[in-house]
């Protein structure tokens, strides 16, 4: 029930992030208050992002996840999934929008070409981040497959994968980095706020990937691999 209940909350957070991250409605923005001071809101912004990388950076710490894994055995990924889901729920709800300095505003309300065209381009960028959640094994990053796997007597998702694979997943376990970076910044509007929101997401993600070139060469012998079979069938 644990696991099951972190998937659905994780459903219903990343619906959220997906409407806090690529909505462009003017109405949201307009109807704010744009006197007063901005800069205790802006702070205010980033103890919420300070709180979220913190806790993936507590949860990610390998004696931190040793000690969770005593604490929670299988159901560890579910904690970490409900923790990270919780931290973006704060962050979503108590974020404050600053209306005093806007790097650029474009309406889109009375332009149908642009609101397409920003509209497809965060369409297809999310499409491109679920399929990449997909792709690498959405039951074991959610924590399902952990807690399927111990009930039914089997090994650990991950003692199941080569060596490699588990190597990359340590190093990266979020795709499309410049997918996010793209939802981020191209907005019709983007105000302080969200430029820090995109600037501190984009460098910390940058800082915690820890690709090298022995996960560079396992990722390109593995595609090298799938177009030879692909070139066979065909």
């Amino acid at each position: 029930s644990i696991s099951l209940s972190a998937c659905v909350l994780t459903f219903c957070t990343v619906s959220h992030l997906a409407s806090f991250v690529s909505n462009h409605d003017h109405l949201h923005f307009k109807f704010e208050n744009k006197s007063g001071s901005q800069t205790q809101p802006l702070w205010w912004n980033c103890v919420l992002v300070a709180q979220f990388c913190l806790q993936h950076s507590v949860m990610c710490n390998s004696k931190a996840t040793e000690r969770l894994e005593k604490c929670f055995g299988v159901l560890t990924r579910s904690a970490y999934i409900i923790a990270t889901c919780v931290c973006l729920k704060v962050l979503m709800t108590f974020w404050s929008r600053s209306n005093q300095f806007v790097l650029w505003e474009v309406d889109t309300s009375e332009n149908p070409l642009l609101w397409w065209c920003f509209t497809a381009v965060h369409v297809v960028g999310w499409l491109i981040i679920y399929t990449g959640c997909l792709l690498m094994d959405i039951g074991e990053l959610l924590g399902v497959k952990q807690v399927y796997y111990s009930m039914a007597s089997f090994y650990q998702p991950r003692n199941l994968k080569a060596r490699s694979l588990n190597r990359y997943y340590s190093h990266m376990r979020h795709p499309s980095f410049i997918v996010m970076c793209l939802l981020l910044f191209v907005h019709p509007v983007m105000r302080i706020d969200r430029f820090l929101l995109a600037a501190f997401m984009a460098i910390y993600t940058f800082v915690r990937y820890n690709i090298d070139v022995e996960d560079y060469e396992y990722i390109k012998d593995l595609y090298e691999t799938k177009r030879s079979h692909m070139k066979k069938r065909l």
